[in-house]
């Protein structure tokens, strides 16, 4: 009976093929199931930062009404000191006691007005590191990108490594079926030999 050339013995030796390949595997296991991690990281992401930003975000919104409404107030009021102002120069001058009391006025609301503009402009700041902070989802994703192109090389690895191991086992088994045919064919010289 001939032999097929591919099969491998069942008591073959495989010195030094098992733990390389086990340990790809191993590896190959942790990736997934990193990969597994990051993405529930992902699909958790937008919930989290929506419950955890919510009520900021609502209240920059309220604060923001409040400052267009008072923007346009001060703006009627600046529309109307012009008018006056206007109308004055047609006018008699006013007494000196009420420029000094619009003046006054002014020059208390400009201050004001200076320091609400800087708190705005640091919430602003603030507001723009969360949202950086919120790109963190894209690093996770080119994060979760890069363990995906790994997972590949690894199954590459452990394929390549596969083709290596059975093209070595098919060599060992033709030597083997070699040396096992000269031994048989020498037993039979050995047997003719020894009829004669």
């Amino acid at each position: 009976m001939e032999s097929d050339p591919d099969a491998v013995p069942e008591q073959a030796p495989a010195v030094g093929i098992g733990p390389p390949l086990a340990r790809l595997e191993a590896e190959l296991a942790r990736n997934r199931a990193e990969l597994a991690r990051y993405r529930e990281l992902i699909a958790a992401l937008p919930s989290i930062y929506e419950g955890k930003f919510g009520y900021q975000r609502q209240m920059l919104r309220r604060e923001l009404s409040e400052l267009m409404e008072e923007q346009e107030r001060l703006r009627q009021s600046v529309r109307g000191a012009l008018h006056a102002a206007a109308q004055q120069q047609q006018l008699p001058p006013a007494p000196a006691s009420a420029v000094d009391r619009a003046g006054d006025r002014a020059a208390t609301k400009l201050p004001l007005l200076r320091s609400r503009q800087r708190q705005l402009r640091r919430r602003l700041r603030r507001w723009q590191g969360r949202l950086r902070r919120l790109n963190l989802t894209s690093r996770v994703s080119s994060r979760l990108q890069h363990l995906q192109g790994s997972l590949k090389r690894l199954r590459l690895r452990l394929l390549l490594r596969r083709q290596r191991l059975r093209l070595r086992l098919r060599q060992r088994l033709r030597r083997w079926q070699v040396v096992l045919r000269r031994q048989h064919a020498r037993r039979l010289l050995a047997l003719e030999s020894a009829s004669r």
